[in-house]
């Protein structure tokens, strides 16, 4: 039996019948909408930055411990460390240093391998320095002070006359003032001079009489750089950088320069700029070198206190997108971190629960100066060789302001 209702009404059996295709196509419609909606979602989620993202589990911290609203672009996961697997140093045995020229000195410690386990964080509210740390600076006003250029002037005059050790004291200490009063292109100006009176007290192999910071070591029977270089602090390759001497061709009863660090680091993210530091007997910080670099997109490089992590320097490693699945191995030119890796990690109530972030390369020299990464800090090929072989695991501290 068919009810009145089911019956189409005259007239309405041309209406009825075609509207089965349209409503075919509709459905056709929405389904492909719905595809494309999917498809852009995947491509932006996997395709930021150049395709090196981090850990294989993510999550992202609530918006109330980051200080501010989430968003897509705080993810800092691209630029993160978890190489997977990460290689460690290709470096001869250790051998002890004899007497002979055919003595090598151990390598540094074997880097272990980091794990895939770090998480996203958005930025955080920048807290005090912590002890040690380079103090912050406020912004820089147009014009130098008075007082600032009598300073400025006095550290000019003395490196002029040869004093270099007391003119960079003089001008470190303008520069590391809160209230130094530099003008960008005064303190520019300083940073140029600086750097260039530390091709001779810090890059050299000479040893200047009255630097507090370096010295002559008689290299012993027995010795190698590896036992040598933590008594100072600082990593053995930069040791063997300043005297053009690798490890394998050091010789009992010869000196050798080592600089009495640790070196530390300041990034102010206002000026994308990475200042390298060490500190005199009295804890006043010495300017040794600065670098351009590249941040995380909207702000997204944390602020506050960290350190160089311990046994988290990498060299040469391989790596594995885990968005992707794509597996860089060490020695691909186009791996996205480049050829250096150092893993930052918290020392303060404000910054210890942020992991995954660090300092290395780029295959995109055209990120520095720019916030291009997802949360990291780049340095140019050129550049980050030289910090790797500065800053040492477990006693560089890592300060960043705004």
């Amino acid at each position: 039996m068919v009810l009145s209702s089911q019956t189409p009404r005259a007239g309405s059996s041309r209406m009825y019948m075609s509207s089965r295709p349209r409503s075919g196509v509709r459905w056709r419609w929405i389904a492909a909408i719905a595809v494309g909606l999917v498809s852009m979602y995947l491509f932006v989620w996997s395709g930021d930055d150049g395709g090196h993202n981090v850990a294989n589990s993510v999550t992202q911290p609530n918006a109330a411990q980051a200080g501010q609203p989430l968003s897509p672009d705080t993810d800092h996961a691209a630029d993160l460390a978890p190489h997977t697997p990460a290689s460690t140093r290709d470096l001869p045995p250790p051998k002890a240093i004899g007497s002979g020229t055919n003595n090598t000195a151990t390598p540094g410690p074997v880097v272990q391998t980091i794990g895939a386990n770090e998480t996203n964080h958005a930025p955080l509210a920048s807290p005090a320095p912590s002890t040690g740390s380079a103090p912050r600076t406020g912004a820089a006003p147009s014009s130098t002070s008075a007082q600032a250029g009598t300073q400025l002037s006095r550290g000019m005059s003395m490196i002029r006359e040869g004093r270099l050790v007391q003119g960079r004291k003089e001008l470190s200490q303008l520069l590391f003032t809160d209230d130094a009063s530099l003008s960008p292109l005064d303190a520019q100006t300083l940073r140029d001079t600086l750097a260039s009176v530390n091709k001779q007290l810090v890059f050299s192999d000479e040893v200047v009489p009255g630097d507090p910071i370096a010295e002559a070591y008689l290299v012993q029977r027995g010795d190698y750089l590896s036992r040598i270089a933590p008594k100072f602090g600082i990593p053995y390759q930069f040791i063997e950088r300043i005297n053009q001497t690798p490890a394998e061709r050091l010789q009992a009863g010869k000196p050798i320069k080592v600089i009495k660090g640790p070196f530390h680091a300041r990034i102010s993210k206002s000026n994308y700029r990475l200042d390298i530091f060490a500190l005199d007997p009295n804890g006043q910080p010495l300017y040794i070198r600065s670098f351009p670099v590249g941040l995380g997109k909207a702000d997204s490089t944390p602020q506050g206190a960290f350190i160089i992590q311990p046994n988290s320097k990498v060299k040469n490693p391989s790596w594995r997108n885990p968005r992707t699945g794509e597996f860089f191995r060490k020695d691909d030119p186009n791996i996205p971190i480049g050829e250096y890796w150092l893993a930052l990690k918290g020392t303060t109530p404000d910054t210890e629960t942020v992991t995954g972030y660090g300092i290395h390369g780029t295959n995109d020299p055209q990120s520095i100066g720019r916030q291009a990464s997802m949360g990291c800090i780049r340095l140019r090929e050129k550049d980050i060789g030289l910090v790797f072989d500065m800053l040492e695991g477990g006693q560089s501290t890592v300060q960043i302001d705004w």
